[in-house]
């Protein structure tokens, strides 16, 4: 027996896309249980929201403090003629080269406790083409609540976009790219409701096609609330406390 059109299955919604990834309630900072809140003195503002077993099990050095009924984590504050930053970068190098050193978490090791993660450039683009075309254009913000660890991370990805020119052709640079496949703004959003790219890669996408008109209020129902989701108020900084 065939099924009715009342059977088909529903179009995954652009706002199903972005809560894929973007999943915490934007009162967090205010209802977070069961995180500890990270705090770095002498700014009182949550940097951070640490889950109750990380707080159990990480070696945290003498410079941070742990107050369980308010569920706190707080680093004291910089010795004089130290910056803020300066001096969290070197106790949270601390903590986690003491977790790394016991094998504490089963994520954590040789290969992710760099500093930073340098990319490789994967499209074998040459320098001087990607500095002549590539122009920033604006940023997308997210907060998530990992299913599987149930541990939070928010996320400020920096939006580029760059036209190539007709006779340029993105290639493979190393294995982590399989291909590169041209598509049209229809069969993106196909690929999307599909579930064919990573989950961060959709709200990235969206954004692409709001700002390049392929999605319009016009067509997209929920289009105000899809633009305010992209731009969310993260539950931590986003700006410096020091001059």
């Amino acid at each position: 027996m065939s099924s009715s059109a009342g059977d088909a299955p529903q179009r995954t919604s652009l706002l199903d896309l972005i809560t894929r990834v973007d999943n915490v309630p934007l009162d967090f900072e205010q209802q977070c249980e069961p995180f500890y809140r990270l705090v770095l003195a002498p700014d009182p503002r949550p940097h951070g929201y640490v889950h109750p077993d990380t707080v159990a099990k990480m070696p945290w050095p003498a410079s941070f403090s742990i107050d369980h009924e308010r569920r706190r984590v707080c680093l004291e504050a910089p010795p004089a003629g130290m910056t803020l930053s300066a001096h969290a970068n070197a106790a949270f190098q601390q903590a986690i080269d003491a977790a790394i050193a016991r094998d504490l978490f089963p994520t954590v090791n040789g290969m992710h406790s760099e500093h930073f993660l340098v990319a490789v450039e994967e499209a074998s683009l040459p320098e001087a083409l990607v500095a002549a075309r590539v122009r920033s254009a604006g940023a997308v913000t997210l907060a998530n609540r990992n299913a599987k660890t149930g541990l939070f991370h928010s996320e400020i990805l920096y939006v580029y976009d760059m036209e190539l020119p007709p006779d340029v052709t993105p290639l493979p640079g190393d294995d982590e790219v399989e291909e590169f496949v041209l598509m049209g703004c229809a069969e993106l959003r196909d690929c999307m409701a599909r579930g064919e790219f990573k989950p961060n890669v959709c709200p990235v996408m969206i954004d692409f096609l709001i700002r390049h008109g392929e999605i319009t209020p016009e067509q997209e129902r929920d289009y105000v609330d899809v633009c305010a989701r992209l731009r969310r108020k993260l539950p931590v900084p986003t700006t410096s406390d020091e001059p």
